[in-house]
């Protein structure tokens, strides 16, 4: 009996399992301890959602991210990623309050004042780091940290 070889867009197919709520293309192969799918192409180890995004839509991703519009890291319906730099990627995860904070748990580009009661927003941007005031909560110096952050990123864009 002839042995059928399966392409890579039907290998791939095979480790997904649709969410019917979400849209979300669930990775059901191997992920990481942070969700993210992992498969192999060529010889190489991949992000999942790395792999869909090169497959559906036929292009490399090389220097880029393949970011999520859903937050899933597990997702890999290419309608919900696309491409973007590295900064875009920061960006787009403290304008959704995800990914990094301090070691005291505030969100980006905020610290405690000397006094304790206050929130000073801050942005580092090309070594320089901008000071934006103080605040009474954490969340709206987080606020004016991120859209300070967005300003710089579209200026930058538009030069």
């Amino acid at each position: 009996m002839a042995r059928t070889t399966l392409t890579l867009e039907e290998r791939f197919m095979a480790h997904v399992e649709p969410e019917p709520n979400t849209g979300c293309w669930l990775w059901i192969a191997s992920v990481d301890k942070n969700g993210y799918g992992w498969s192999w192409s060529d010889g190489i180890a991949m992000r999942a959602h790395r792999l869909a995004y090169k497959l559906f839509f036929r292009c490399g991703v090389d220097g880029l991210k393949v970011l999520h519009r859903c937050d899933v890291p597990s997702c890999v319906n290419p309608e919900h990623l696309f491409i973007g730099t590295q900064q875009q990627n920061l960006s787009d995860m403290a304008r959704k309050k995800r990914g990094v904070t301090s070691r005291k748990g505030l969100p980006f580009g905020v610290r405690t004042c000397v006094n304790g009661t206050l929130f000073g927003a801050q942005v580092r941007y090309r070594g320089v780091r901008h000071h934006l005031g103080s605040y009474p909560t954490a969340a709206e110096a987080g606020a004016v940290a991120i859209a300070f952050k967005e300003h710089l990123l579209k200026a930058k864009e538009g030069a």
